[in-house]
This record gives C-alpha cells, sequence and structure tokens, in this order.
C-alpha cells in the first residue's frame, strides 16, 4: 500500500489550493474524506500495468473493472473549475451522455503524477462525477482502452491534437492516429474557450475533410465559461506572493 498524507494540516494546504468556488462548495467533505484516510487506494496494480484502469466513483470508491465509458473528459484538472462542471452539465442536457472524467497518471512531456498528487486531484470529484485513472497520455492510447468513446475536449486540446508537431512533423503519423482512432468508434465534441482576447470554437479549427466527421463543435451559445485552469493557479500564486509580503 502508498503511503499518503496523514497530517492535518497537509489537508487543509490541499483544501487551500483548490479554487474559492470548489472550497466554498466542496471543503468540508473534502476535508472529512482526507481525515478519514490514512492511506492511498491501491494504485500499485494501476502503476505497474497491471490493469488497464482504475475508476474513482462519485462517492470515492475505487473498481478496477467498470463498465467501459462512453463520454470521457480527459484532462488534468489542476485544478478542477466550474467550467469543467458546466460542460459535464451541457453534454447531459444536449445529448443525454453521462460524462466520466480521465486522469492519465503519465503525461507526454510531463513528469508522471506522484501519488499524493493523483490523491488531491480525485479529492476534487468527490459527490460530483467518476474518474477513470489511466496510464493513456495519448488520444490513441485513450480510444485503443475505451472503444466507442467520445472524448469531450476544448478547442486548445484540438488544436495539439490536429498539429503535426505532436507527431515528429510527419502529416503520415497524425493521419494514421486519427484513422486508427475512427476504426476504434472514437469522436471528439470539441467546446470553445478563449484565447488571445478571442472566444474559439470548433469552426475555428482547420481540420481535413477526411476527418471531419470525428469533430462535432458547440457554439459559443451552446458553452461560454471564461476560466481556465492555468488562470487560476496563476491567481493562486500571486495571493501566495502577496501574503508573503
Amino acid at each position: 500500500m502508498l503511503g499518503g498524507p496523514q497530517h492535518a494540516g497537509y489537508h487543509y494546504l490541499i483544501v487551500a489550493s483548490f479554487p474559492q468556488e470548489i472550497q466554498e462548495t466542496q471543503g468540508e467533505i473534502l476535508l472529512q474524506a482526507m481525515e478519514r484516510s490514512l492511506s492511498l487506494p491501491p494504485l500499485e496494480p494501476l502503476l505497474r500495468g497491471e490493469i488497464p484502469w482504475l475508476y474513482h466513483t462519485p462517492s470515492g470508491d475505487f473498481l478496477p473493472s467498470p463498465e467501459p465509458p462512453r463520454c470521457l473528459f480527459p484532462g488534468s484538472f489542476n485544478p478542477l473549475h466550474r467550467g469543467h462542471l458546466r460542460m459535464m452539465a451541457v453534454v447531459l442536457e444536449r445529448f443525454g451522455s453521462t460524462l466520466d472524467f480521465e486522469l492519465s497518471v503519465t503525461n507526454v512531456d510531463k513528469p508522471p503524477l506522484t501519488p499524493d498528487t493523483i490523491f488531491s486531484r480525485l479529492l476534487q470529484f468527490r459527490e460530483q462525477a467518476g474518474v477513470y485513472l489511466t496510464q493513456a497520455p495519448t488520444f490513441l492510447e485513450k480510444a485503443r482502452l475505451f472503444p466507442n468513446c467520445r472524448f469531450v475536449i476544448g478547442v486548445d486540446t484540438a488544436q495539439r491534437l490536429l498539429n503535426p508537431k505532436y507527431y515528429q512533423n510527419q502529416t503520415d503519423l497524425l493521419d494514421r492516429s486519427l484513422n486508427e482512432i475512427r476504426s476504434l468508434g472514437g469522436s471528439f465534441l470539441v467546446f470553445g474557450r478563449l484565447s488571445q482576447g478571442k472566444f474559439q470554437t470548433g469552426w475555428d479549427l482547420e481540420i481535413s475533410a477526411q476527418f471531419s466527421d470525428l469533430f462535432l463543435s458547440l457554439s459559443e451559445a451552446d458553452f461560454r465559461e471564461d476560466i481556465s485552469s492555468t488562470e487560476i493557479r496563476n491567481r493562486i500564486s500571486r495571493e501566495s506572493l502577496s501574503n508573503r509580503d
């Protein structure tokens, strides 16, 4: 069993790092959950590659083999914010689909998440949504893991997904990846977001005609939340520096 955070002061630091809206609505729940937890959940089988995924239920239980998701929202959720939760509500309202979240413990261009980081990220979802833990950092790996799944993404993620830069600058690798995702029944639901002073949607993407069927874009009228995890982290950092002065 992996060791986890066991000091009450550490628990309060974790909750204090969450955005205000999360603290106000979930702070007490999170503290109670952390103070009941003397160790991290059994992550070893996932981290050793013995199981393909581990599912964290909204109530905080861990299941090694749940039903595969039909609609999945991958991300780092550092932190989870109201925009993410609003996207979940839109999916339910527009498509009648339950949306689960996915957190890959490995990343293409970042170090693997530490057990304590995984623990704190998952706690944000208590009483909110289920989360699939995987070791599938790319969308092709996710599609192989979860066939016939629709992936919810922001337009910025879609831009990276379609950029040959992330395929060794080889368009044939990009094409092969998207063709395999299609063959596995994968597709993408693209949400817009504010970027460099302009709200961009999936219709602003340059998508080859042969892959346009893989992407369904929502309009600004369907969804707009001008908030991002990066913005929240920067705000917390500024506030922390201000408090030191």
